[in-house]
């Protein structure tokens, strides 16, 4: 409720400011009031299956890309199961190209066929020169030569269908196989190892926590009337005051402005992005944000 009313007061002020000498606030300068850096982006990386943590390739403090081994769960036997897969799918690929039978099958249709009908012609040269019995024999197995052609197509169909089956099964434990393997999910640091190889870990347990250190925020707030004036994608100049060292200069743009209020102070909470390419700034110093008028 009360997040309710404090957002209806914020847009009746929005309201009564554009009403009243909006453009002149726009086009004047804005400094955020406590401005701190922080982290942008923090991820904990959980196991995906229960097991002993078989090695720990990382160590607190090193930089990592993203998708880069960090750890891994020890396979047991998951990692047979994959290569079972594999040399299953392999013989259905070879099955599912062979199509001997269908080859054999057409060929014993069409020598059939043809003794079929040499004997039908030796019987309207010289009446009676092939038995009707020979001759029902002879229709007899150029049907069954039919259906042979008809079943080995059939059967080929199937092997096709076998293959794709057998390469489900093989994605399937091959999927099985890398929830063994701890990737980093983002680009950044380890900044926490939770778990030592040789300990156990159920599935959902964080055992690593990364954190980015490529780009930095620096939150500071600012006045309802003030909040007006910022849009998403303004430039702004952060000054990063470090102890015993110059002050770091830097360019950054405006990534967000709360549409929420502090209850206590009625300050708006805003943020900016800053490039740290170079890691020379690190969570938690003091800086001067200064959000240039939009043009």
């Amino acid at each position: 409720m009360l997040r309710r009313i404090e957002k209806q007061l914020f847009t009746a002020v929005i309201a009564l400011l554009i009403l009243f000498g909006t453009d002149q606030l726009m086009s004047q300068e804005v400094q955020l009031d406590s401005a701190v850096t922080q982290i942008l982006e923090a991820v904990d990386t959980p196991a995906q299956r229960s097991g002993v943590l078989e090695s720990v390739t990382v160590r607190e403090g090193q930089t990592v890309k993203k998708g880069e081994p960090l750890g891994k769960i020890l396979d047991d036997g998951t990692r047979l199961k994959y290569e079972r897969a594999r040399y299953e799918y392999a013989m259905a690929q070879q099955l599912s190209k062979d199509k001997t039978l269908v080859k054999y099958a057409s060929k014993s249709l069409e020598v059939s066929r043809a003794e079929l009908s040499r004997s039908e012609k030796a019987n309207q040269s010289v009446d009676l020169a092939v038995s009707d019995t020979e001759l029902d024999h002879l229709r007899l197995v150029v049907s069954k030569s039919e259906l042979e052609v008809e079943k080995s197509l059939i059967d080929f169909e199937v092997a096709k269908l076998n293959e794709r089956l057998r390469e489900v099964d093989l994605k399937e434990s091959k999927f099985e196989l890398s929830k063994h393997q701890l990737l980093s999910p983002i680009e950044g640091q380890v900044s926490v190892v939770n778990t030592r190889a040789g300990e156990w870990i159920e599935a959902g347990q964080t055992v690593f926590r990364i954190v980015r250190i490529d780009r930095l925020r620096v939150e500071g707030w600012v006045s309802v009337e003030q909040a007006v004036q910022i849009r998403t994608g303004q430039a702004a100049e952060v000054t990063i005051e470090i102890p015993n060292r110059e002050a770091i200069n830097k360019q950054g743009k405006v990534a967000f402005v709360s549409l929420e209020a502090n209850p206590v102070d009625r300050k708006i909470r805003v943020w900016v992005e800053v490039d740290n390419q170079d890691q020379s700034l690190r969570p938690g110093l003091r800086a001067e944000v200064v959000i240039k008028p939009s043009s």
